[in-house]
């Protein structure tokens, strides 16, 4: 029988990039969920083991839909505060309406857990998202797991960023210049998240390490 794993929020590039990840197993089958299904990637749409599910982050029901008889739900979803709690919170609950067993959250992040809130804003979401889970958890509904690879090393070189100026030659740095950063490429990220999905004792907060041959880096 297939495995068969949800990923939502699929035409994101995290989404896509999961997605082609787990294909890459024989043997198991994605509900790829989205607000818009005319978006999503043809190379996708053209693989047998792929199913296209259209839903918005707040319709329970569309959810449900594409949840249904998946194992485990990967959540890429990527937005404002909104989406990142209201519609995770939902997409939690419809999964448990569903008897999916596990929740793959969308953090994909530094370890939040010694954060206060509001000390890094941008990571409110994930620390409320964890509690939820954990409640969740406690009343054996779910269980929740949070792939934490640092920072995805694709943003962290983008001029946006602030550490690196290609034109001027200069790189920027807090405090002594001696602390590791550990960066994660998007596409090692997504192959490392694919194996957690497809493993039933993988739950909690994960990081490089549980699977040897995925790479995961440490600039110092």
């Amino acid at each position: 029988m297939a495995t068969k794993i949800a990923v939502v929020g699929v035409t994101g590039k995290m989404g896509r990039l999961l997605s082609t990840a787990l294909l890459s197993h024989p043997n198991v089958q994605v509900h790829g969920i989205c607000r818009n299904a005319s978006k999503i990637n043809s190379d996708l749409n053209s693989n047998p083991n792929f199913k296209a599910f259209q839903a918005s982050s707040d319709d329970s029901a569309a959810l449900r839909r594409g949840l249904a008889g998946t194992s485990a739900c990967i959540c890429a979803y990527l937005g404002d505060n909104t989406l990142m709690v209201d519609g995770q919170k939902t997409l939690i609950d419809a999964c448990i309406d569903e008897k999916v067993s596990r929740y793959i959250a969308s953090d994909w992040s530094l370890d939040f857990r010694g954060l206060e809130m509001g000390q890094h804003p941008a990571k409110d979401p994930m620390k409320i998202i964890q509690a939820y889970l954990e409640e969740k958890e406690a009343e054996g509904k779910i269980k929740g797991v949070h792939v934490i690879n640092g920072c995805f090393m694709e943003v962290f070189w983008a001029p946006f960023v602030g550490f690196v100026n290609a034109g001027q030659g200069k790189f920027w740095y807090w405090g002594t210049g001696d602390e590791p950063i550990e960066l994660t490429r998007y596409e090692d990220a997504a192959n490392y998240t694919a194996e957690v999905a497809l493993d039933p004792t993988a739950n909690g907060f994960l990081s490089g390490g549980l699977y040897p041959d995925l790479r995961c880096f440490v600039f110092n």
